[in-house]
């Protein structure tokens, strides 16, 4: 017995491997059959999105905003460039006012089973600084880098941080990456 089927647009009884109904000229076929070109787009649309995701497309988005340096500062501070026995109040007598939105203090802990860094900036400029990124690049014994990673202070992209003011930051590595010594880089606008 000869298999049949219903066609979606008249419901006429027709053969199972009609592509177009001889009834009504429906035609029976699936959307990405009825538009091959269509099909096609999306199709190389998500190959493009397939490699950006596996080539590590966001690098570049970092290395733009890094590249228009007329408008975006930094400054620098090292894990090493203090004592393993310096307190808060110590880091922060480290801190001079140079203009710049700097790291005010932070520590290595471990939360969670991830070390984190944490700390706080102080926008030691004579303008808001918006969009306060700290990176931190991580560092092994022989002084290779290991890893990096990035948060921004508090809420800075919404509400700029003032003159004189501080917020908080919170870098957790995820990757439970090994590093002896790390490197903050505040970047802003």
């Amino acid at each position: 017995m000869e298999k049949t089927k219903k066609c979606k647009h008249c419901q006429s009884e027709i053969d199972a491997k009609a592509k177009r109904c001889p009834h009504c000229q429906g035609d029976l076929r699936g959307w990405f059959a009825r538009h091959p070109i269509w099909t096609g787009i999306l199709g190389f649309l998500f190959l493009v999105w397939i490699i950006g995701v596996f080539s590590g497309g966001k690098s570049s988005t970092t290395d733009n905003v890094n590249s228009t340096s007329d408008k975006v500062k930094q400054s620098t501070v090292e894990s090493s460039s203090l004592p393993p026995s310096a307190t808060p109040t110590q880091e922060a007598e480290t801190v001079q006012q140079s203009g710049k939105v700097e790291v005010k203090s932070h520590k290595k802990q471990i939360n969670y089973t991830y070390p984190t860094i944490v700390g706080e900036v102080i926008n030691n400029t004579q303008r808001p600084a918006s969009y306060v990124k700290v990176t931190s690049t991580y560092y092994d014994k022989e002084g290779g880098v290991v890893g990096t990673d990035f948060t921004f202070a508090g809420d800075t992209a919404s509400t700029p941080l003032q003159p004189g003011s501080t917020a908080p930051f919170e870098i957790s590595d995820i990757n439970k990456t090994e590093f002896e010594t790390y490197k903050l880089d505040v970047t802003w606008n």
